[in-house]
């Protein structure tokens, strides 16, 4: 029954697990009795009634770690591993649990099956960012309350590398170019041919071309041009992504306020002509000569009418 009781004290204990058992009721017959024969009044008994409450009980992993290996090019939904756990409440429906991913899924690289435990391969998988991956599932089942079991099902998932271009991933910022380089430290290993080299290189970098304006090693940076006081002629530069811009004073315009915008500054309008400032830059106005040219010109005929009527 997996009950005993202690001779001298009375006290009942339990011998083995009662995970069996579940939740019922026992009824235990005790005897207590003198030294000697047992006759007449030198004995006696009684029953002690023992209710059994089942507990939620977590789910247990077995086994209890794994290791998986999987390669970069693996395309969305290729089998890693499948994880199994077991819960020995005797309630049924409190030994049926789900799986979930608890830690450890840098960029949802990995997804689980809640059911059967299958993990697969969920988004692009880079060695060159994430080339490790350590996961923590969880076990959930459906006692009251819920109870969880939890442990380190993948460890050390390995991206085997074959061949990869870091630059697929897009890392370079700000519409920069992205260049592969591979870096060979001292501890490569070579085997050299006739006609090939294969080279095991240690890793695989590459390198941010930076557009007009950012810096840093993945462009990220935005240069300040305004620090270099690049406006002339007391214009205010105004820094943007990229590049700037200048307000410029009046009088002047251009990228660096360097154009003196009174081109009349500049032009001296012949014959008392007027300069007045143009979208294309300046024009002179002449009426004022012409004006006065008529007015000689109307002049000299009326004297030249006269003395030819003095004449006659």
């Amino acid at each position: 029954m997996g009950f005993e009781i202690d001779k001298l004290s009375g006290e009942i204990y339990t011998t083995n697990s009662l995970r069996k058992q579940g939740n019922s009721h026992v009824a235990l017959k005790v005897l207590a009795k003198n030294h000697g024969v047992i006759t007449g009044m030198d004995v006696d008994e009684t029953l002690v009634y023992v209710s059994v409450t089942d507990t939620n009980d977590p789910p247990v992993f077995t086994p209890t770690s794994y290791i998986a290996n999987i390669t970069e090019d693996s395309p969305a939904g290729t089998s890693v591993v499948t994880v199994s756990a077991l819960d020995q409440d005797s309630i049924l429906d409190w030994n049926r649990f789900f799986f979930s991913i608890e830690n450890g899924n840098t960029n949802f690289s990995f997804a689980i099956d809640p059911s059967s435990g299958l993990i697969s391969v969920n988004s692009p998988l880079d060695r060159e960012l994430w080339p490790v991956y350590n996961l923590t599932v969880t076990a959930t089942d459906n006692g009251s309350p819920p109870a969880t079991g939890t442990t380190t099902v993948i460890s050390n998932v390995t991206i085997s590398h074959i061949t990869s271009d870091p630059c697929l991933t897009s890392p370079c910022q700000n519409r920069a170019t992205c260049s592969k380089n591979i870096f060979i430290s001292q501890e490569v290993s070579a085997l050299e041919s006739v006609a090939v080299i294969f080279v095991s290189p240690q890793k695989e970098i590459f390198n941010c071309t930076c557009p007009v304006g950012f810096t840093g090693l993945l462009c990220e940076g935005d240069i300040n041009e305004c620090e270099l006081n690049p406006c002339e002629n007391r214009g205010t530069c105004v820094n943007t992504e990229g590049s700037f811009y200048c307000h410029c004073q009046s009088g002047f315009s251009g990228s660096v306020c360097s154009a003196d915008g009174d081109e009349c500054m500049k032009v001296k309008c012949q014959n008392g002509a007027t300069c007045t400032p143009s979208l294309d830059g300046y024009h002179c106005d002449c009426k004022l000569f012409l004006n006065l040219s008529m007015a000689l010109k109307s002049c000299l005929s009326w004297s030249f009418l006269h003395w030819i009527a003095g004449l006659i």
